[in-house]
């Protein structure tokens, strides 16, 4: 990944996308924004801020910098659900302008320009999709819940179902959160990862008192390669969001007093 600044905004975009000119992607940082306190400064999230108009100009300030379509946002209510929906250019402005959601819906894609797709993060794992075959963009938001669920898989069968995507077109961002140096859970979430990916043992390691670390980069890029999609074709980010929270909203190391991130995809309308 790139790490990038402008106008004193940091973000990060992928590799993978980079010469690709006709999408727009990024991953915020809490640097750059207008908000105080715990939320300090780049938060996106209208729950963790004290004031509603921080929000709406920390977005603004993100599209102007990197230059998305502000009237384009598509934003749903994330609920660490395994549900993912396609979106058209009717969808646009949700909750930013209209206050009005989706439902629980963890997983967005489309192939209309001018649609931003986002889902807001603070340690569970953005990923986003392009298929540059049938020019269609994906982004989930993978918590542990999620991923166990395999969310990841959803999505891509979502572009598979609606636009007649084929796995091996697909390119994959793994984005920044939490690592398997920082993501240490117990038992119980230990296993339902076994028992719902087998696969999963190879990316758990044992710590002490019962306690174990899961590599969620690695399991979800598991779960793609399983559904068909080209392991050469998955970039990980390899970003730590637990280990950065200078510069990352992160739960595991401040808990609800934090804001959050934003992972935004968009098929400009030039392209």
């Amino acid at each position: 990944m790139r790490q990038n600044i402008e106008n004193d905004v940091m973000y990060y975009t992928f590799d993978i996308f980079s010469d690709i000119k006709h999408i727009r992607h990024c991953f915020s940082t809490k640097l750059g924004g207008v908000s105080v306190g715990d939320a300090a400064s780049m938060n996106l999230a209208f729950k963790r801020d004290s004031k509603r108009e921080n929000v709406y100009k920390n977005f603004e300030i993100l599209c102007e910098t990197i230059g998305f379509n502000y009237d384009g946002i598509v934003l749903v209510q994330q609920e660490h659900t395994s549900n993912v929906d396609s979106v058209t250019r009717e969808n646009r402005g949700n909750i930013l302008i209209t206050q009005d959601n989706l439902g629980e819906i963890d997983g967005l894609v489309t192939n209309e320009k001018g649609v931003v797709i986002s889902t807001l993060h603070a340690d569970c794992v953005p990923i986003y999709f392009f298929d540059p075959v049938k020019n269609v963009i994906g982004l989930c938001h993978a918590g542990w819940r999620g991923t166990v669920n395999s969310i990841t898989r959803a999505t891509l069968e979502k572009m598979i179902d609606t636009y007649g995507c084929s796995p091996a077109d697909v390119l994959v961002g793994i984005g920044p959160s939490i690592g398997m140096c920082c993501f240490e859970v117990d038992t119980p979430v230990k296993d339902e990862f076994e028992i719902k990916l087998p696969f999963s043992k190879e990316y758990i390691k044992e710590g002490e008192n019962d306690k174990y670390y899961i590599d969620m980069w690695n399991v979800n890029k598991q779960i793609l390669v399983n559904a068909g999609v080209l392991s050469y074709n998955i970039e990980i980010g390899d970003v730590c969001t637990r280990c950065n929270n200078d510069i990352f909203h992160s739960h595991r190391a401040t808990g609800f007093n934090r804001g959050c991130m934003v992972a935004m995809f968009q098929i400009v309308e030039s392209g």
